[in-house]
């Protein structure tokens, strides 16, 4: 039980980390150093699509 909620915890931590503006400059900053290809950093950030209808 307690393994679950640490899962748990852990993961929306994450999402939440990954979301914030600062995540997106640090992989910026990532990128610009080479520490990451370009491919990862899109992956990471993909482009939004304006939804054709």
């Amino acid at each position: 039980m307690m393994w679950h909620l640490f899962c748990v915890v852990v993961a929306s931590s994450a999402s939440v980390l990954l979301t914030w503006p600062t995540a997106a400059q640090t992989n910026k900053a990532l990128l610009r150093d080479r520490l990451i290809s370009p491919a990862v950093f899109e992956l990471l950030h993909p482009q939004r699509q304006p939804r054709r209808y």
